[in-house]
């Protein structure tokens, strides 16, 4: 068995643990926070998925682990909602613009958000909006 083939069997399968059974290639809703950059990308691009059910996913992951996990400070899903509306539209009238285009992303709260609480992980700055 060549390289090229062995990848594409595991690629094959890969997908198999990702698509529900009887899929017409679209990931189950809980599968898509599971996706790797790559794969959502590809699934954007194609149309497989929208931008917004994806980021809806993730929102929704967030929500109901972050009580406990506590890893996100600041959440912005109002925004991120409105940006995947427009990177949606965007895809279906203008194409697709690359592998980040329509994937909802996280920042580290070290980085400056003007506008947005940025508190660096400290209660000093737990008010601080740049």
């Amino acid at each position: 068995m060549s390289r090229r083939v062995f990848i594409k069997s595991a690629l094959t399968g890969a997908a198999g643990s990702v698509l529900p059974e009887g899929s017409t290639g679209r990931p189950a809703a809980t599968a898509l926070t599971a996706l790797s950059l790559t794969e959502a990308a590809q699934l954007v691009r194609h149309r497989k998925i929208s931008p917004v059910e994806l980021t809806q996913a993730c929102v929704d992951r967030i929500e109901r682990l972050n009580p406990r996990l506590n890893a996100f400070i600041t959440v912005t899903a109002e925004s991120a909602l409105a940006s995947a509306r427009i990177a949606e539209a965007e895809v279906g009238r203008d194409g697709w613009k690359g592998p980040l285009h329509g994937i909802p992303i996280a920042l580290k709260d070290l980085l400056d958000t003007a506008g947005l609480r940025t508190t660096a992980g400290s209660a000093l700055f737990k008010e601080r909006i740049p």
